[in-house]
C-alpha cells in the first residue's frame, strides 16, 4: 500500500490550524466530521462507516447532499473510515481522536482511486484537529502526558492547574481541592463519562472531596480529561467556576492489564522546618499505593469489560505547632507544658482508601449501544490533628461512595440520542477520637484578642451527612440542518431525586475555653506576665426533643437546555444556547419557625428597630411563605472567527451565565439547631472578659458525663434563621482571546472576567440598643455577640444572599506537542486581580452587619501571578524524563488590629505579600519543581513489559511557608505580624519509587 500521500496529508494537518467547523464536542465525547468529494456520484446514495479499531464497534453515517458528514458522541479513541463506492470498499489510515476534539477529515474519492497504487485505500486529503475551540477556555490532558508527569498521590485532579485561572491545592493535611478564580472549591463540577459528580451537601465541589486525602476516582481508569476554566456550553450544569470533564477507559478486542506499586517513607524525604528545630524528631511517615487494572473482550467486537482497583495506605506527617509567641509558651503552667511536650514535634496520621471501578459495554448493532459502570469508594482516616490540635483532639473520618450508571445510545443518519440512568450513595461521617471534654487554651492579650495556643481533649465534631438517590438524563442531537448555514441542534433534560442527610452535633464533646491573662506584654520583645489559666466559657449541645429524627430532605432537581452550533460561514461559528435549572428543597420551603423562636425575634426591640438593616419577618417561616428559586435562566453565547486564509489564527469569545446551588450543609443548620442546639455558658472569675448572662462559677463537676444537662440553658441557645427568599448563586463569565498555530507551536492569549453574585452567607443578626451593629461613633468594633436576643436565646445567625467575587484574568498559553520529536512543553501564565466582599471566602461573616459593608478585599487564597509549565524529553536508552513547575506569588491574608482606633476598638485588616519581586523573592510565594524518570523493559510483544520509575517532588526543597503565623497588631504595633511560623504548605523534598507491569 502506498501511504506517502496519506502520511503527508496527516503531517501537514497536525501542524495546521482550525476551521470554523471545529465546534466544541459534547460533554465527555468527540466528533468526526468533514466533506466528501464524490465527483459525479450522488451524495445521498453514499454512506460512510466509522470503525473504532480498539474494540471493533462501528457505526454508519449518511453523507449529505452537499457532501458533508458528521458523527457526534464518539468515545475518544482510534478510528478508521470505510466507504463503499461502485462496489469497492476503501479504508483510510487510523486517526486518533482525543477527548473534546473535533476531527475534521476531508475525503476526495477521485484522488483516492487515481493517486494511490492500492485502489482499496481511502485517502484523507485534509485533517484538522483542535482540542479546545469555540469560546471555551481550558486545557486537555492526553493519556501520554498523564502517564509521564510527576505526581505524588495518583489524584488526577492535581493536574487541574494546567488550565488558566485554575488552582489545584494540596493542603498541609494532604487534602486535594480545585478552585477557579476567587470562588471556593465548592463551585467546581466534575463530569465523568458525561455524568456530574456534584456534592450537593458538603463543600469540595464533588462527592468525597470535603476534607479528604482520598482520590475521587482510580487514576488507572481515567482515559483522558480536560479542564475548562470558563465559558461553558448549555449542557454543563451546577457550576460556578471551573469544570473537569473526564472519560474512563473501555475494554477492547485485546486482553490488556497492569499492576503498579508506589512507595515513599520518611527516609526518602527531607525534614520539615519544624523537624529541624533543636530537640525535634523526624516523624516515621510512609505512603503506599498499589493496584491493578484489566480489560478485554467477552465477545469480540460485541461485548467488552474494563476494571480497576487501587488502594492507598498512608501514615502522613502532622506537626503540632502551638500558637502565640515562643516566650509566652515557655512560661505556661506545668500541666499545659506537659501536654504540649507530650504531643510535641512531628507525628503521623493514618489514612486508608479502596477504590474500584468496573465497566461493561456492548455494541448491539450499528444503531444501538449500551454501557454499564460501577464505582465504589471507601476510606478511613484520622483527621483534624496537627497545628494547634493535639493528637487526641481530632476525628476518625469515614467516607463511602457508590455510583452506578446505565447508558443507552441510539444513532440513525443525522440523529444521536443518549439516555442515562444513574444511582449514587455518598456519605461522610467524622466522629471524635476521644470522648472527653475538649480543652481550648488561648492567650488574652486584650479583651478583643484571643490568640489560640493549643487544643486538648476531645474534638467537637460529629457529622453524618450525605446524598442518596437516582437520576435520569437524556441528550438528543440533530445534525445537518441547512438553513442560512449549517446547524447542529442539541437539547436535553436531567431529572435527579436525592435524599439529602444532615446530621450534625457540634460540639458532641463539651468544649471548655481557658484563657491565660497576659499583662505587661510587649509585642517586639515578647516580655510578659502570665496568670494561671481561667475557664471563661463552655460550649455544649443538648437535644431539644429526644424524638427528633435526623434532618433529611427529599430534593428534586430538574434541568433543561437547548443549543445551536451554527456554522454561519466558512470563517464564523456561533454557539447559541440557553439552560434552565430548578431545585425543590422541602426542608427549606416547608420549614416552620418554632413558636418560641418566632416570639423571641418579634419581641426584640433592637432587632426590630429600623436601624437594624433587615426585616426580621423575612426570616420567620410559616411553612407557606417560602418558594424555591425559579429564575435560573442561563443564556450562553460563544463565537469563533477564523482570521486568516491558512486558518492558523482565530478570534474567539463569549458570555455565559451559570447557576450553582446553595449547599444543603448550610440550609440544614436551621433545622439541625432545633434538634441539637448549641449552648454557651460563661463563667465568672478574675479574668478580663465581660461575663454576659448566664454567668456562673465554674465547677470541675461540669466536665463529668451528663453534667451539661443540669447547666442553665437560659439565654445561651443559638438560633439559625434562613431568609424566606434565598436565590441560587450565579456567575457571569466574559472572555475574549486569540488562538494561533505557528507550525509546531500553538499559542492562546486572552482575557477572562468572572463575576459571581448572590453567594450564600451567614450574618450575625444580634443588634445593640437602637438597632446598631457597632457602637455609635465608631466605624469598627466588636460584633454584638453579647446582645442576647431574649432570655432564652443568645446568638442569632442569619442565612441569606450577598456574597460577591470578581476575578479579572489575563492568560497566555504556549504549547508544543511531542509529535515526531523528542520533547514537548506546555507553559501557562495567568495574572489575576480578584476581589471578594466576604472575608475568608465565607460563608460566615460575623464582623459585618451586611456583606460588603466595608467594601471589598483582595480575595484570600488567590495569587496575582501563577506560572505552571510541563516539559517532557525522550532521553537516550529509552528513559522518559518529565517535569512540572508550579510558581505562585504570595496570597493575601487577613488579620486583626486593635486599640489603634479608640478604646477596645478592633478592625479586620489585610496583609499582602511583598509584590516587588514577582515570585522568586516573595517569602510566601509557592514554588515547587517536580521531576520524573521512567524506564520500560519490554519482555516481548506477548508478555508486555516491566517499568521502574523515580519521582522527585519539590526537587529544590523550597520552603513554602504558610503566611501569617501571628495575625494580630496591638496598640504598639507588632513586628511579627504575618511572618512565617515554620508551618509549610505541601511537602519537603520527597522521593517516590514506583514499579509496575503492563501487558
Amino acid at each position: 500500500m502506498n501511504k506517502k500521500l496519506l502520511t503527508m496529508a496527516l503531517l501537514v494537518a497536525l501542524g495546521g490550524g482550525m476551521t470554523s467547523k471545529s465546534v466544541l464536542a459534547d460533554v465527555g465525547s468527540s466528533i468526526i466530521e468533514g466533506t466528501v468529494n464524490l465527483g459525479e456520484q450522488l451524495a445521498q446514495s453514499v454512506k460512510l462507516q466509522i470503525i473504532n479499531v480498539d474494540n471493533g464497534y462501528s457505526t454508519t453515517v449518511k453523507v449529505r447532499e452537499n457532501g458533508t458528514y458528521s458523527l457526534s458522541g464518539l468515545v475518544p479513541g482510534n478510528y478508521r473510515l470505510v466507504m463503499r463506492v461502485d462496489d469497492k470498499e476503501q479504508s483510510s489510515e487510523v486517526v486518533a481522536v482525543r477527548l473534546g476534539q473535533v476531527a475534521v477529515l476531508d475525503i476526495d474519492v477521485q484522488k483516492s482511486t487515481a493517486e494511490v497504487d492500492d485502489e482499496n485505500t481511502l485517502v484523507i486529503i485534509g485533517h484538522r484537529i483542535k482540542q479546545t475551540s469555540g469560546a471555551e477556555i481550558g486545557t486537555s490532558l492526553t493519556p501520554e502526558l498523564m502517564a509521564r508527569l510527576p505526581q505524588g498521590n495518583r489524584n488526577f485532579l492535581a493536574f487541574a492547574d494546567l488550565a488558566p485561572g485554575v488552582t489545584s491545592l494540596t493542603d498541609k493535611d494532604g487534602n486535594v481541592s480545585v478552585r477557579g478564580g476567587a470562588q471556593s472549591a465548592s463551585a467546581i463540577n466534575v463530569f465523568i463519562d458525561g455524568v456530574s459528580q456534584k456534592d450537593f451537601v458538603l463543600k469540595g465541589g464533588i462527592t468525597g472531596q470535603d476534607s479528604s486525602r482520598g482520590n475521587p476516582f482510580p487514576q488507572s481508569a481515567i482515559a483522558e480529561y480536560k479542564i475548562i476554566s470558563s465559558n461553558f456550553k448549555a449542557e454543563f450544569d451546577q457550576i460556578g467556576s471551573a469544570s473537569i470533564v473526564a472519560v474512563t477507559k473501555r475494554g477492547g478486542n485485546d486482553f490488556e492489564g497492569g499492576l503498579f506499586y508506589d512507595y515513599t517513607d520518611s527516609g526518602l524525604r527531607d525534614r520539615t522546618p519544624n523537624e529541624k528545630n533543636p530537640g525535634a524528631t523526624k516523624a516515621d511517615t510512609e505512603q503506599q499505593q498499589f493496584g491493578l487494572w484489566s480489560s478485554g473482550p467477552i465477545i469480540k467486537d460485541k461485548l467488552h469489560y474494563f476494571m480497576s482497583y487501587e488502594r492507598k495506605e498512608n501514615n502522613d506527617l502532622r506537626e503540632l505547632s502551638p500558637g502565640g509567641p515562643e516566650s509566652l509558651r515557655d512560661n505556661l503552667p506545668q500541666n499545659v507544658q506537659a501536654a504540649i511536650s507530650g504531643n510535641s514535634g512531628a507525628f503521623t496520621s493514618a489514612f486508608e482508601q479502596d477504590l474500584f471501578f468496573g465497566k461493561l459495554d456492548m455494541n448491539i448493532n450499528e444503531n444501538h449501544f449500551i454501557e454499564f459502570s460501577w464505582k465504589e469508594r471507601s476510606e478511613t482516616e484520622r483527621a483534624g490533628i496537627g497545628g494547634i490540635n493535639a493528637r487526641e483532639h481530632g476525628v476518625n473520618g469515614k467516607t463511602d461512595e457508590t455510583r452506578l450508571k446505565l447508558t443507552h445510545e441510539y444513532r440513525n443518519d443525522n440523529l444521536f440520542n443518549q439516555l442515562s440512568f444513574t444511582h449514587e450513595n455518598a456519605s461522610r461521617n467524622p466522629t471524635p477520637i476521644a470522648n472527653t471534654p475538649g480543652e481550648i487554651y488561648s492567650f488574652a492579650r486584650t479583651t478583643n484578642d484571643q490568640s489560640s495556643i493549643i487544643n486538648l481533649g476531645g474534638a467537637p465534631d460529629f457529622q453524618n451527612k450525605g446524598q442518596k438517590g437516582f437520576g435520569v438524563q437524556n441528550d438528543f442531537t440533530w445534525e445537518g440542518i441547512d438553513w442560512a448555514g449549517e446547524h447542529k441542534l442539541k437539547m436535553g433534560f436531567k431529572y435527579k431525586q436525592l435524599d439529602l442527610k444532615g446530621v450534625e452535633i457540634n460540639p458532641l464533646n463539651p468544649q471548655v475555653f481557658y484563657s491565660f491573662n497576659v499583662t505587661n506584654f510587649d509585642f517586639d520583645t515578647d516580655t510578659t506576665t502570665i496568670l494561671d489559666p481561667i475557664p471563661f466559657r463552655m460550649e455544649f449541645t443538648q437535644p431539644i426533643n429526644a424524638n427528633t429524627p435526623p434532618v433529611t430532605s427529599e430534593n428534586v432537581r430538574i434541568g433543561l437546555y437547548f443549543q445551536d452550533e451554527w456554522v454561519v460561514t466558512d470563517r464564523l461559528t456561533l454557539d447559541l444556547g440557553v439552560r434552565w435549572d430548578y431545585e425543590d428543597t422541602p426542608l427549606y420551603t416547608d420549614y416552620v419557625t418554632p413558636d418560641d423562636v418566632t416570639s423571641a425575634l418579634r419581641n426584640n426591640a433592637n432587632i426590630n428597630n429600623p436601624n437594624s438593616g433587615y426585616n426580621v419577618e423575612d426570616y420567620i417561616s410559616n411553612g407557606k411563605n417560602r418558594n424555591n428559586f425559579k429564575g435560573a435562566w442561563q443564556p450562553r453565547v460563544g463565537f469563533n472567527y477564523v482570521l486568516t486564509n491558512d486558518q492558523a489564527h482565530s478570534l474567539y469569545g463569549g458570555y455565559g451565565r451559570t447557576y450553582d446551588r446553595v449547599q444543603f450543609d448550610n440550609l440544614q443548620l436551621e433545622a439541625t439547631r432545633q434538634s441539637f442546639s448549641r449552648f454557651n455558658v460563661n463563667f465568672s472569675g478574675p479574668h478580663s472578659f465581660d461575663c454576659n448572662a448566664p454567668c456562673i462559677a465554674f465547677d470541675p463537676a461540669f466536665l463529668q458525663p451528663g453534667a451539661t444537662a443540669n447547666l442553665p440553658f437560659q439565654g445561651s441557645r443559638e438560633v439559625f434563621a434562613m431568609n424566606n427568599n434565598i436565590d441560587t448563586p450565579y456567575s457571569d463569565q466574559f472572555s475574549l482571546g486569540i488562538r494561533s498555530d505557528w507550525g509546531t507551536w500553538s499559542t492562546d492569549l486572552g482575557y477572562n472576567r468572572v463575576e459571581s453574585k448572590d453567594g450564600f452567607v451567614f450574618l450575625l443578626g444580634n443588634r445593640r440598643e437602637g438597632g446598631l451593629f457597632y457602637p455609635e461613633g465608631f466605624s469598627f468594633s466588636d460584633a454584638p455577640f453579647g446582645e442576647s436576643i431574649s432570655s432564652e436565646f443568645s446568638t442569632l445567625i442569619l442565612g441569606t444572599n450577598g456574597g460577591e467575587t470578581t476575578t479579572d484574568s489575563v492568560y497566555l498559553k504556549l504549547e508544543k506537542p511531542q509529535r515526531n520529536s523528542r520533547w514537548s512543553t506546555n507553559i501557562i501564565y495567568t495574572y489575576s486581580d480578584a476581589k471578594e466582599n466576604v472575608r475568608f471566602g465565607g460563608p460566615f461573616d460575623a464582623l459585618d452587619p451586611m456583606p460588603g459593608a466595608f467594601g471589598s478585599f483582595a480575595a484570600g487564597g488567590v495569587s496575582e501571578h501563577v506560572l505552571v509549565s510541563t516539559f517532557t524529553y525522550d532521553l537516550p536508552f529509552g528513559i522518559d524524563f518529565s517535569s512540572k513547575v508550579n510558581l505562585r506569588s504570595g496570597e493575601p491574608f487577613y488579620g486583626q488590629q486593635c486599640d489603634s482606633f479608640g478604646p477596645n476598638v478592633c478592625r479586620p485588616i489585610q496583609g499582602n505579600p511583598d509584590k516587588k519581586n514577582f515570585i522568586f523573592n516573595d517569602v510566601f510565594a509557592f514554588r515547587q519543581v517536580d521531576i520524573s524518570l521512567a524506564k520500560n523493559f519490554n519482555i516481548n510483544d506477548n508478555y508486555g513489559g516491566v517499568y521502574v520509575r523515580l519521582d522527585v517532588l519539590n526537587v529544590f526543597n523550597y520552603k513554602n511557608f504558610a503566611p501569617g503565623g501571628d495575625r494580630f497588631i496591638g496598640p504598639d504595633g507588632n513586628s511579627n505580624f504575618g511572618k512565617a511560623d515554620g508551618n509549610i504548605i505541601g511537602m519537603p523534598r520527597t522521593i517516590k519509587l514506583s514499579t509496575g507491569y503492563n501487558f
